[in-house]
């Protein structure tokens, strides 16, 4: 359990070094946000109306809301949009919906498909599958990546299906691949297990398909073609 954990921490830890985050940056930004606020809620006209007072006026007071506001969405938000559009930009939608899990308080395990198994393989060795598969039964939202990207040894297809199993209609899985879903079968070397697992996956599920060129690609091709 402490090791599954301490996994949980570290993929959270490698993501924020991944995209610049630092605890100091968002302490700063916190409290300058915040001192904007004071004034952007003071002359808001709704909340003027509700608490029954008047705030001093002269002129321009009445764009405070919107100006500071602007700059509150521009200076702490800024680093949140650039997130985004990297993590998309780059076909890593599950790290950003991760990341936008964990801000809003959710625990999150983020794992590499092949580094999931060998994390369950080695619980299994250690005598502790049983509180490992709790862990990833009760982890709000798992996400599963890169799933036929590397080998993955002969059980991967009942690993699998029981951690969706154990999960399914209990908390959130979130399962990327490079592979279309009809290969998923002969990837894993099991049909049966496989329309099991895909039959409780995309029970209440959504399926998201992006382009099959990858934007890493796309960006390069015009500095590509210009140097070459």
């Amino acid at each position: 359990m402490h090791q599954a954990e301490s996994q949980t921490k570290q993929a959270h830890s490698s993501h924020n070094q991944h995209a610049g985050h630092s605890v100091a940056m968002f302490r700063d930004k916190f409290w300058l946000c915040l001192a904007l606020t004071f004034p952007v809620v003071f002359w808001s006209s709704e909340v003027q109306h509700w608490l029954g007072y008047r705030a001093p006026t002269f002129p321009g007071s009445r764009l405070i809301p919107a100006i500071l506001g602007t700059i509150i969405f521009v200076y702490g938000g800024r680093v949140f949009v650039q997130g985004a559009r990297h993590e998309l930009s780059g076909r890593q939608p599950a790290q950003a919906i991760g990341q936008a899990a964990i801000q809003q308080g959710y625990r999150v395990l983020y794992r590499e498909t092949h580094s999931l198994l060998d994390d369950l393989a080695e619980a299994t060795l250690d005598g502790i599958r049983k509180e490992h598969m709790e862990f990833l039964q009760t982890v709000p939202l798992l996400i599963i990546d890169d799933l036929g990207m590397r080998k993955l040894p002969l059980t991967a297809a009942e690993e699998l299906l029981e951690i969706i199993m154990r999960r399914y209609e209990r908390a959130s899985t979130m399962l990327t691949s490079n592979r279309p879903v009809e290969d998923w079968g002969k990837l894993l070397g099991d049909a049966a297990a496989v329309s099991a697992m895909l039959d409780r996956l995309l029970h209440h599920g959504h399926v998201l398909k992006c382009g099959p060129r990858s934007w890493r690609t796309k960006s390069n091709l015009p500095q590509q073609e210009a140097t070459g």
